[in-house]
């Protein structure tokens, strides 16, 4: 099995030195582009002007690499709690201050493998680390995360430490972890409603709640001032909705051709058979906040009226826990899920190179996760090569030539009236750059994403009612219990070397 984690991180190493020249597609402008938006916004909330207008593109025009001669203003989303950071990251050029950023993404990456691999019971290793990098770059939520400069792989590992630490018996500090996540991004972090199962739990979120509340409040211009932030949340999301780029069921509804009111309406369909498939799962299989957690990082992207390829990130703890603790049918159909959730299925629309990336990638994940399961027999360890199987008769219906995407289809001199929303100025960019349209081939693509969710929630919530609980951190999977021996004067159990392979 370590030949199979070496070889997969030699085949990330030379597909990454081809793809370096010959991308998929590509996003012009200035290195982490999503982070642009919160670097604009910092400098001027410090200047004191509205983040939350258009006020922002005299800073992000002035950004090395971005186009001034045309209008491709970014939207800032973030909560006003956290401008004072991005007017600290301001100080800097924007070249050093995304070096600085990086830094914190670099940590948010390693407290994610480390996380997850500890809550999911499996002791992180040296000889781990062929996997553990290959896994990173093949993980398109989490490569897309960090290329684009966004606070998903940083707001995905503070919940991850929230969920270690409350499971560690730091509660307090735990509350700090849900804080963080609260604070980077609190669509995402909606998942730390699983940590309400515990007493400690509930501490933790209600205190990061109540804390970040309060510094919105005060941060926001009171009351009134969060009202406004909440509609141009509102707005931005209606905005967007039927966005090319979108991974909800509205969106993918609407490029199969369903007209608005009907995409809205099976969008709203599944997010509240999704929110009642959960606390039904939940509760019939006495779930902990851990496992609870977990199962609502997979209903997420049914839930979300808004959510993009990285934000899929926190799905990686639940794929985690599927690989390493679930045994048999839900191991296999986690572990396709896992690799469905881990390709980018947007990258199938731009041509046949985006089609070929995403069967290296979708390659990579599968032979990571045999790797990654020595305890699996075969040949049902093998089984996560089926989606890379599915993505060569795709590859002959993908097109020949990409959809542009943002800000690639905007026209050379786009400008619209920058005296109205910044919302419906993004909805004008959205409507140039050919975005909002209706494509089957590419919604389908995009459908394998949430089957991935749905196939790992699956294995989740059967591998729960099997055992009650997944195994706690340390425990033995049941196929191999027999060969745990305990060890005289000491309450750990050990485990046979040859166990971990």
């Amino acid at each position: 099995m370590r030949f199979a984690g070496t070889f997969g991180l030699l085949l990330v190493l030379i597909f990454g030195a081809l793809f370096c020249v010959w991308r998929p597609y590509s996003v012009p402008g200035p290195m982490m582009r999503d982070f642009e938006a919160y670097y604009a916004a910092g400098a001027t909330w410090a200047a004191g002007g509205d983040p939350y207008s258009t006020q922002i593109w005299n800073v992000e025009k002035t950004i090395p690499g971005v186009d001034a001669g045309r209008l491709e203003v970014l939207p800032f989303l973030g909560p006003p709690i956290s401008l004072p950071l991005w007017a600290f990251f301001a100080r800097f050029p924007f070249d050093v201050a995304t070096k600085l950023w990086g830094v914190l993404l670099a940590l948010a990456v390693i407290v994610i493998f480390a996380g997850s691999f500890a809550l999911a019971g499996r002791r992180m290793r040296w000889s781990d680390a062929p996997i553990v990098v290959a896994l990173a770059a093949a993980f398109s939520p989490l490569s897309n995360g960090f290329s684009l400069g966004q606070t998903a792989p940083v707001a995905t590992a503070a919940m991850i430490a929230a969920l270690w630490l409350l499971r560690s018996g730091r509660w307090p500090w735990s509350g700090i972890g849900s804080f963080a996540a609260l604070f980077f991004k609190p669509n995402v972090s909606l998942a730390l409603v699983g940590m309400l199962r515990s007493r400690s739990g509930f501490l933790s979120v209600a205190t990061a709640s109540i804390a970040f509340a309060a510094g919105n409040i005060l941060l926001g211009g009171g009351p009134a001032g969060i009202v406004r932030y909440l509609q141009a949340l509102h707005a931005h999301t209606l905005a967007e909705r039927w966005s090319f780029i979108q991974m909800t069921a509205g969106s993918i509804a609407f490029g199969f051709g369903l007209p608005g009111p009907a995409a809205a309406t099976c969008g709203m369909l599944v997010a509240a058979a999704a929110v009642g498939t959960l606390g039904v799962v939940v509760y019939r299989t006495r779930a902990r906040e851990l496992e609870a957690t977990a199962l609502a990082c997979t209903a997420i992207p049914f839930v979300s009226p808004f959510l993009h390829v990285h934000d899929l990130l926190i799905l990686f703890l639940p794929a985690m826990l599927c690989i390493h603790r679930a045994r048999g049918r839900a191991w296999a159909a986690g572990a396709i899920g896992t690799v469905l959730i881990a390709t980018d299925w947007v990258a199938m629309t731009q041509g046949k190179i985006g089609a070929t990336y995403d069967f290296l990638v979708a390659l990579v994940m599968a032979i990571e996760i045999i790797a990654l399961s020595p305890a699996v027999r075969a040949p049902l360890r093998f089984v996560p090569l089926v989606v890379a199987l599915l993505i060569v008769p795709m590859w002959f219906l993908a097109p020949t030539k990409g959809i542009a995407l943002w800000p690639d289809g905007l026209p050379h001199s786009f400008t619209v009236a920058l005296n109205q929303p910044i919302a419906a100025v993004w909805a004008s960019e959205q409507v140039a750059a050919g975005l909002e349209r209706v494509d089957p081939f590419g919604a389908f693509a995009r459908l394998f994403s949430l089957g991935g969710c749905a196939l790992v929630w699956g294995a989740l919530a059967v591998t729960l009612s099997k055992r009650g609980e997944l195994p706690a951190r340390g425990d033995v999977p049941l196929e191999v219990a027999a060969k745990v021996r305990p060890v005289r004067g000491q309450r750990r159990v050990r485990v046979a070397t040859e166990i971990d392979g």
